[in-house]
């Protein structure tokens, strides 16, 4: 599972509605533990949630996903044909933030995927991911729509369009300043006063 040398991020991490609506029912069934799983898609649009049992001793504060559990999503989304996005916990007492366990235990197993830390209030789901870029741990947006089969990729502007948007601000500069100029009343008669 280490296929990565140098990972590609994405700018943010997209789910559908009903895989938050997932997750969120995952965490209501266990409010009081830290549950986790798994998120597989494709670019960066996940379209399955594997949630995987915590094993861990003290469920409250840590996790730890079910070996067996987590070989068998692990070969369900190979044979779907898509690719492991991201592991995802919860906090339930706690911030959306990974804590030094979570950094030291993914940073270590899942390099090169997102890492999703997931809450629940009443009436709302709050999550954060993460991915580790070198030394750094780094916050990526998350969005939650419905997708459809296109993935949202992160895009540059091409050379052309940058030169055409620098161009557009530059005449609509040079028009503004100009419209200044020639609105402004004419200057006052100075050498009249000196005489």
């Amino acid at each position: 599972m280490s296929n990565a040398s140098s990972p590609q991020f994405f700018e943010s991490l997209c789910l559908p509605q009903e895989i938050a609506r997932q997750i969120a029912a995952q965490i209501d069934a266990y409010p009081e533990e830290e549950i986790c799983g798994l998120l597989a898609g494709n670019a960066n649009v996940v379209s399955r949630c594997f949630a995987v049992p915590n094993v861990a001793t003290v469920k409250k504060v840590t996790f730890e996903m079910d070996n067996t559990a987590l070989l068998r999503a692990l070969k369900e989304i190979d044979k779907a044909g898509l690719t492991l996005l991201a592991t995802y916990h919860s906090h339930p007492t706690g911030q959306l933030m990974l804590s030094r366990h979570d950094v030291m235990a993914l940073g270590s197993q899942w390099p090169h995927i997102y890492h999703v830390v997931v809450n629940r209030k009443p009436d709302e789901l709050m999550m954060k991911a993460w991915h580790f870029d070198k030394q750094d741990v780094v916050s990526v947006l998350i969005v939650i729509d419905d997708y459809g089969a296109n993935p949202i990729r992160s895009q540059r502007l091409s050379n052309a369009q940058q030169v055409a948007i620098i161009l557009a601000a530059v005449i609509t500069i040079v028009v503004l300043v100009v419209l200044a100029v020639t609105l402004l009343p004419p200057p006052p008669d100075l050498t009249q006063q000196l005489r």
